[in-house]
């Protein structure tokens, strides 16, 4: 009887150039299961591919740039009739690259930096996904994302 399940134990090591490499962390269990605890990255992004031919995504995703409305609390410590402000910024997702840019609008006088708040990059998740890069799927409506905090 042939079955289509996999049931035989994944091997934990790897020969690249000739050197055992340890790749355990990468694989599942018995069966493609994952392991208690493990998180196994996504195979691929879940961005539409592009139309047409089959294109890297620099090419099928060049000058598309996703838009997000946001806002981040700022403590003020200077006044006793405030405590914090609510400051209003623009978050640029680049599908190319799935790189970030934040930026703030400008107001004359108003004695506070703006403008770019975070140049244009690819940002790490915080703890414990710091081994992983900001995805499109982090955006959903009502998620609370934390950029450098």
């Amino acid at each position: 009887v042939v079955s289509t399940q996999s049931t035989g134990k994944p091997h934990a090591f790897d020969m690249r150039n000739g050197v055992p490499v340890f790749v355990g962390e990468e694989k599942a269990g018995i069966g493609g299961k994952p392991l208690p605890g493990q998180k196994i990255a996504p195979k691929s992004k879940i961005v539409p591919h592009g139309t047409g031919q089959s294109a890297p995504a620099w090419v099928a995703h060049d000058r598309q740039v996703l838009r997000f409305s946001a806002y981040f609390q700022e403590a003020v410590h200077e006044k006793r009739e405030e405590k914090y402000r609510i400051r209003n910024c623009t978050i640029l997702y680049y599908l190319e690259d799935d790189s970030i840019q934040v930026n703030e609008a400008r107001q004359e006088n108003s004695g506070i930096p703006q403008g770019t708040l975070i140049r244009r990059h690819r940002i790490h998740q915080p703890p414990p996904n710091d081994d992983q890069f900001y995805q499109v799927e982090a955006f959903n409506v009502g998620n609370t994302v934390t950029l450098y905090g």
